[in-house]
């Protein structure tokens, strides 16, 4: 346990320089003068150009934050999981707890990140309106969310290190694909089987990668009701599963 303690705290302090160390690129050496630099993609820019901008701004501090919540479905089905249901709670107990403390946790990570950025593009921060930075906020939040919640689904079947990467890759098809694909008219298709490109564009409903929505906050709403319905089959699997 202390280990598995000093092992997160270990990956906290890598996941804080590499924001740090983003923010301060994209300021310093890019040029970047916005605060939500993390959570913006560059849809209109085609080609490699897009590409690389795009993960540098939103995908590279991605696999730390995911390295936080590594494992945590694999302890639902593991010794852990014995241990609690011995003290007598049940599995929709377990978890419960495990994808409420999950969502706090990456709450937290999320709210620091963001105080990182502002500081940092303090000038640029005071010149956002509050409902544009808390609607990006948590569209980012949102696509968090269900990248994490996709890795932990994935846990259930196959070994961690395998869903870690999985989820990964997840999360760069979401981001690479809409922008390969801007042209042969199957960027809306994509955008439904890649959900996180929704949460992690700033400009998704506004493009011309998706039909324009009357409701501008559709785009999120339909990746937490994705996240929702995952988390169901998710629990029904993992009530029905042997714990080892």
């Amino acid at each position: 346990m202390l280990c598995n303690n000093l092992n997160k705290q270990g990956t906290y302090v890598v996941l804080l320089c590499a924001v740090l160390f983003q923010a301060l690129a994209g300021k310093y050496l890019i040029g970047y003068e916005s605060p939500l630099m993390f959570c913006e993609l560059e849809p209109h820019i085609s080609g490699a150009s897009g590409i690389v901008l795009s993960l540098m701004k939103v995908y590279f501090v991605v696999p730390f934050i995911l390295l936080i919540f590594w494992g945590g479905a694999g302890n639902l089905i593991s010794g852990y999981a014995v241990l609690e249901i011995v003290r007598n709670k049940s599995r929709y107990h377990i978890i419960g707890n495990a994808f409420s403390g999950a969502a706090a946790q990456l709450a937290m990570i999320v709210t620091a990140e963001v105080l990182i950025f502002f500081l940092i593009f303090h000038q640029a921060a005071g010149e956002l309106k509050t409902e544009v930075w808390l609607q990006e906020i948590f569209r980012y939040y949102s696509g968090l969310f269900f990248v994490t919640i996709i890795m932990y689904f994935l846990e259930l079947f196959t070994d961690m290190t395998v869903s870690f990467i999985i989820a990964n890759l997840y999360f760069i098809l979401s981001v690479v694909l809409p922008i390969l694909l801007n042209s042969d008219g199957k960027n809306r298709f994509i955008g439904l089987l890649f959900p996180a490109y929704y949460a992690f564009s700033n400009d998704a409903g506004k493009s011309n990668f998706y039909a324009v929505s009357d409701f501008p906050m559709s785009d999120i709403l339909y990746v937490i009701g994705l996240a929702f319905l995952v988390s169901i089959v998710f629990c029904r699997i993992y009530i029905r599963s042997d714990i080892i």
